[in-house]
């Protein structure tokens, strides 16, 4: 690969996909938080 591609890989891609899992996570552990919170307070 040519160092272009490379610099736009890790620039681009990479954190493009970080900050897609990051937000995936966020609403699955509030989403997992509000439901195991209400479970409890039964």
């Amino acid at each position: 690969f040519s160092e272009n591609f490379w610099v736009n890989f890790k620039l681009f891609g990479s954190l493009t996909w970080t900050l897609l899992f990051v937000i995936i996570q966020s609403i699955w552990i509030s989403y997992k938080g509000e439901f195991i919170g209400s479970e409890s307070s039964n």
